[in-house]
């Protein structure tokens, strides 16, 4: 059945895959390109084959697997089938070659270009979307065969008529639903693309996304009113985002929770917040939990739960904090079996990387914090002799590092003394 621009199966996938950012509507939504796809619609071949090319053009939390090859081949069919709109998203993927462009039903480019601008005009979002994408790109000049100076005179010019002729497009997509349409929107006051910088007009356009009830923008509004200090405005904004499954804002409410901004300090509700984003999947957040539980300040410490997940922070996301806390575990058996020489490898490269970021950038790479838990855990290697060579001086080495500010490290070095004579460091 034809719809108002697509088959009916066609235009019910798009909205459900691109502007409900609910994980059910879009496995259906893919469904309904699929069925449409295998109907014969070479539209619903490139709208499926987007669905393929991973999270850049689709809502990262939306379960679809990624798959290029066949993107790419569910794109290919679409050129050759007669899909307007999957000539300019090759076009931006770098697929339409010059077969693709002589296998084309289509007497050029622009003939292409002017399908999809009519949908465009009769309001269909995703096509305003693909519009002011070849102005953002400058797509239009290939279409047009012309060049930007021979049009504009010169390249600023060129540059300013595109972000002029791409806004438009982005901003009635927006209002139509389409969520990508913001982050284009969004990148003309950059200071790169035609406009000068504009950080008020970016917050403004973000604002706009967030009121719209794009999660993606509700956390990107509400990172920016929290970087700028509204931390109980960005907290509401992040909240709904969190709700939406935006799970990248946990992260930042979690840190609300933890430091008492924009909310009342509790440790608990942060811990909440973290572990809400560290089963998504996020290196962050997993790190941040297993240091919550390893604290133990306001939550039950819990030693199993420092080593679950730590061991996934740096499985998942080679978190480099995470390596100490996994390492500390390890060497002393706490929350798991004991794996001495596996706990000392994950410290020793702990450390390689601190000292790495202190050559590079003259800071450590790591808090305090950590940095006390690594170098009392490398102390009492060298101290107690555990799958190395017992060696005093290296022990107390590693004490010295942090004793200015580390209590256990302080105990520790104040169980040695160097002998009168011999100057050497022994156990008092």
């Amino acid at each position: 059945m034809l719809g108002r621009y697509f088959f009916d199966k066609t235009e019910r996938g798009i909205d459900f895959v691109w502007m409900q950012h609910d994980r059910e509507k879009i496995l259906e939504g893919r469904h309904l390109l699929t069925e449409a796809s295998e109907e014969g619609d070479a539209d619903a071949l490139c709208f499926l084959s987007r669905t393929y090319m991973g999270a850049q053009y689709v809502w990262q939390y939306s379960g679809l697997d990624e798959d290029d090859d066949r993107a790419e081949k569910l794109l290919r069919e679409s050129i050759q089938r007669g899909s307007a709109c999957g000539v300019l998203i090759a076009m931006r993927c770098g697929v339409l070659t010059l077969y693709e462009r002589r296998s084309m039903p289509f007497a050029s480019l622009k003939e292409a270009w002017n399908i999809v601008y009519k949908k465009a005009e009769a309001g269909h979002p995703f096509c305003q979307y693909i519009i002011g994408n070849t102005y953002f790109w400058w797509d239009i000049f290939e279409i047009e065969g012309t060049k930007p100076v021979q049009k504009y005179q010169t390249m600023e010019n060129a540059e300013l008529a595109m972000a002029q002729l791409a806004e438009p497009w982005f901003e009635r997509a927006a209002a139509g639903g389409l969520e990508s349409a913001v982050n284009n929107w969004y990148a003309l006051y950059d200071g790169t693309n035609g406009y000068p910088e504009n950080k008020a007009q970016q917050l403004e356009i973000a604002r706009r996304g967030a009121e719209a009830g794009f999660p993606v923008w509700m956390y990107n509004y509400g990172w920016d009113l929290d970087h700028n200090g509204c931390y109980s405005e960005a907290h509401k904004y992040l909240q709904r985002a969190a709700d939406m499954g935006q799970a990248s804002a946990w992260i930042i409410l979690g840190n609300q929770y933890l430091n008492g901004n924009g909310v009342p300090e509790d440790r608990a509700a942060a811990l909440r917040c973290y572990e809400n984003g560290a089963r998504s999947g996020l290196t962050d957040a997993q790190y941040m939990t297993a240091l919550l539980y390893y604290q133990g300040k306001g939550v039950q410490k819990d030693s199993a739960k420092v080593f679950y997940w730590a061991q996934r922070a740096v499985v998942e996301g080679e978190d480099k904090e995470a390596y100490v806390l996994l390492g500390h575990v390890l060497l002393r058996g706490e929350g798991t079996q004991k794996d001495e020489k596996k706990g000392l490898d994950l410290l020793l490269t702990a450390q390689k990387h601190d000292v790495q970021e202190y050559e590079k950038k003259g800071r450590y790479l790591f808090s305090q914090e950590i940095r006390g838990i690594l170098c009392g855990d490398l102390g009492d290697v060298y101290a107690d002799g555990i799958v190395v060579n017992q060696d005093y001086e290296k022990a107390i080495a590693y004490y010295d590092v942090v004793a200015g500010w580390d209590s256990y490290a302080q105990a520790q070095r104040a169980r040695f003394k160097k002998s009168f004579f011999s100057r050497k460091w022994t156990r008092r």
